[in-house]
């Protein structure tokens, strides 16, 4: 009776730690191109990171302002630490991802807006911020008094491109007469290249503008401001630039993506590849038009949204160059 009771005591006790080794709390790194404060690109992704740390206990790590040409040492560093998941916040991670996954195949890699992925351990979250950028380009449109706007990017790039034509299809769709200019920074992170961008399209007859450059966006925007001028906000609710010229933002939940890639990992149904996520899933939205968008306009944009969501109006995202 004796060694029958000792067998189910060690049984118990094995069980009880596997069920605590099973718990243990997955170790989880982000890696951004910029400040995780940057209210935008940035920023949207590391609350993603809050949001593991709160509600599933992870813990986590995260590494600000890497370079293109750190990237592949900002991962090994990660991965050789032990972490679970590594996120890399930009579509320039997914080549160094795919490199250093073979030397860890027990580390789980998921790049943001990339498109590689290797069916084991390395997969893509997108985003379809060309919906949000589409209907941005119907509001430019029905806006503008110049028959002029402008498109701030950063560089040219699929990631890019597509809310680029995303805009410049909806500028299209309600006046193909309207002229849309398009000048790139050269850099996400650089506000004074970003505000010469926006005073250049200005300069060249824009009464809108909007951009996709993260940071140095912000200095477009706050140029147009400055000139009385409406914008729109990208990645994050820039309305505190201006309550009377931000019209309304495109807001990326990054948060919801990077959920989704730990429940994949965590349930199994982790798979590689690309996995997107737009105004469907929540995770692509316009922020409330503000009071200067005329209610008809309003209500039109309203349509354009629950359409899209619906899944009725689909916005291809073209990653080619137009201009």
């Amino acid at each position: 009776m004796k060694k029958v009771l000792a067998l189910v005591l060690c049984l118990v006790l094995a069980l009880s730690c596997t069920a605590m080794a099973e718990e243990k709390p997955l170790k989880v790194a982000l890696i951004l191109t910029g400040v995780a404060n940057d209210m935008g690109w940035n920023q949207a992704a590391y609350e993603g990171l809050e949001l593991l740390e709160k509600e599933y206990g992870c813990e986590v790590a995260y590494t600000e302002n890497c370079t293109t040409a750190d990237m592949a040492a900002a991962l090994t560093d990660y991965a050789a630490a032990g972490y679970d998941i590594i996120f890399g916040h930009s579509y320039e991670f997914g080549d160094p991802m795919c490199e250093v996954a073979e030397m860890y195949p027990d580390t789980y890699f998921v790049s943001i807006e990339g498109d590689q992925g290797n069916g084991e351990n390395v997969a893509s979250y997108q985003l379809k911020c060309q919906e949000s950028a589409y209907v941005i380009g119907m509001l430019a449109a029905r806006m503008t008094q110049a028959k002029n706007v402008g498109m701030v990017s950063a560089v040219q790039s699929a990631s890019m491109n597509k809310i680029v034509n995303g805009f410049l299809d909806g500028v299209a769709a309600v006046d193909s007469s309207v002229n849309a200019q398009v000048v790139y920074t050269g850099s996400y992170v650089d506000t004074a290249m970003g505000k010469e961008c926006g005073l250049a399209v200005i300069e060249n007859g824009a009464d809108f503008v909007y951009h996709c450059a993260n940071d140095s966006g912000l200095g477009a925007l706050n140029a147009a401001i400055e000139k009385g001028l409406w914008v729109c906000g990208d990645s994050y609710d820039q309305s505190s630039l201006s309550e009377e010229y931000v019209l309304t933002s495109a807001v990326y939940y990054v948060s919801k993506l990077i959920e989704k890639a730990y429940k994949d990992v965590t349930e199994g149904t982790f798979s590689g590849g690309v996995v997107e996520g737009g105004m469907a899933d929540g995770v692509v939205v316009l922020t409330p038009f503000n009071k200067n968008v005329p209610e008809d306009v309003q209500d039109e944009l309203n349509r354009v949204i629950l359409q899209i969501a619906a899944g009725e109006l689909s916005i291809v995202a073209d990653p080619s160059v137009r201009n």
